[in-house]
């Protein structure tokens, strides 16, 4: 009898702690009173969290990995996590790379081809697939000296020697007034990089960005931007954003 009592108070007792850890909202392990906005909260003083570790080849083989999913990659060394959005793993180990260049001489275009503005090129290499925002400025002046006198020029953003196919593009008109000759104006451009129409997250790789003018026959030859002694100076700044 007193062996049947005592399972009955055990089997009572598990049942009162089984409807109590189901009754809770959220869970604690090494404290009584997790924060309420955590679903799971670790403490310790002599423990870590330990991730799951895969390798490259076992973590890009998950089968349909829910967003947000994090795994720690033993051949890499690091931390990545699934983002949905872009449909690639993240890396948690580096920060992302930004650059900013600046033009080293100006460029003289008269012609309808294409100049790489001196200084105004960053290669930039992908280890995930990223968005890469691309902003660029800097000014252009006319040589024309007559009053009516004008210049006109195309200042565009390429990626691996090849124009966006959406923006990226921009026609500047440099026109003298009465008593302004060798006028001055700028151009300005910023938007995410894109290699293929509406496409703006790149496959890893290494991209080189540049920005190059031309010129029209139409108008005098101009003279687009200089090296840093001159106020119409070109930039170019690159951010990998994601």
């Amino acid at each position: 009898m007193k062996s049947n009592y005592r399972k009955g108070v055990l089997t009572a007792f598990a049942f009162v702690l089984v409807s109590f850890a189901f009754a809770q909202n959220n869970v604690g392990i090494g404290t009584n009173t997790p924060a309420s906005s955590a679903l799971l909260e670790l403490q310790a003083n002599d423990k870590g969290f330990l991730a799951p570790r895969l390798t490259t080849v076992q973590r890009i083989a998950i089968a349909s990995p829910v967003n947000g999913l994090l795994v720690f990659d033993t051949d890499l060394n690091c931390f990545y996590y699934y983002a949905a959005a872009s449909s690639s793993w993240v890396s948690l180990c580096s920060t992302n790379p930004s650059f900013q260049n600046y033009q080293t001489a100006a460029a003289t275009v008269n012609t309808s081809s294409f100049t790489v503005i001196p200084g105004l090129s960053q290669s930039v290499t992908l280890t995930v697939p990223s968005k890469i925002l691309v902003a660029t400025n800097g000014g252009i002046q006319t040589t024309s000296v007559a009053s009516n006198g004008f210049s006109i020029v195309d200042v565009a953003i390429f990626i691996n020697g090849t124009t966006m196919p959406n923006g990226g593009h921009q026609r500047v008109n440099v026109i003298n007034n009465t008593g302004i000759t060798e006028a001055t104006d700028n151009w300005s451009m910023s938007q995410f990089a894109s290699t293929s129409a509406g496409v703006y997250i790149l496959p890893a790789g290494t991209y080189t960005i540049d920005v190059r003018a031309e010129g029209n026959a139409l108008g005098a030859s101009a003279l687009v931007g200089g090296d840093n002694t001159s106020v119409l100076q070109g930039s170019l700044t690159v951010l990998v954003t994601q």
